[in-house]
């Protein structure tokens, strides 16, 4: 019963590390995310959440051109020396279909992440100011003005900056790693016993 305890007790201190261990990785993870979704609207349609077949193909192709003026380095060097840092992704959603938040509505996730809170606010508003200079600019070069100027209006509050959570694949490499300690300990343990009872049939 003596020499019972003390390995159970390594047992579970073992459960215990690993789990800590797991839980650390999946929910303290040191980067911050603040992300905002946009839908491209013109004054003449308005913004009220939900909109349906109420834009042109104009505002597709800004979407579009929102899309690639983000994905260019150029644009990343420009955000970065006006003073966002943060890692920066622009998604343009698929349309012509029933995707959440807007049914059939051209529209964009922009996020930044940094394991800086401060920093990564910082670089989605200075994102979102360089989206709104660079549209006017698109227009007004063009010879548009006044209501049938696209702009851009967040479906929802902007969110963050937030902790993000770890990739979950990584908690479940975690638990994969506590079967396996368990398993190892369960072997050694039976082949103590195994090895404890042919000593006592041998004597």
């Amino acid at each position: 019963m003596r020499t019972r305890l003390p390995r159970y007790g390594a047992a579970i201190l073992v459960v215990l590390v690993a789990l800590a261990g797991v839980f650390y990785v999946k929910y303290r993870s040191p980067w911050y995310e603040s992300r905002v979704t946009i839908a491209f609207v013109t004054t003449t349609t308005g913004f009220h959440g939900q909109l349906y077949d109420h834009f042109s193909d104009n505002q597709v192709f800004t979407a579009i051109a929102a899309g690639r003026l983000f994905d260019n380095p150029r644009t990343r060097a420009e955000i970065r020396a006006l003073g966002g840092h943060a890692r920066l992704t622009f998604d343009v959603a698929h349309w012509g279909n029933e995707e959440v938040p807007v049914y059939d509505q051209p529209y964009a996730t922009v996020r930044s992440v940094s394991q800086d809170p401060v920093e990564s606010r910082r670089t989605l508003d200075i994102a979102l100011k360089l989206l709104t200079d660079r549209l006017k600019g698109w227009q007004t070069s063009s010879g548009a003005n006044g209501k049938l100027m696209i702009t851009w209006q967040p479906i929802d509050t902007i969110v963050g900056p937030v902790p993000q959570s770890l990739q979950i694949n990584r908690a479940s490499a975690g638990l994969m790693a506590i079967g396996g300690l368990l398993a190892l300990w369960a072997a050694a343990t039976v082949g103590r016993l195994t090895s404890r009872r042919r000593t006592t049939a041998t004597a």
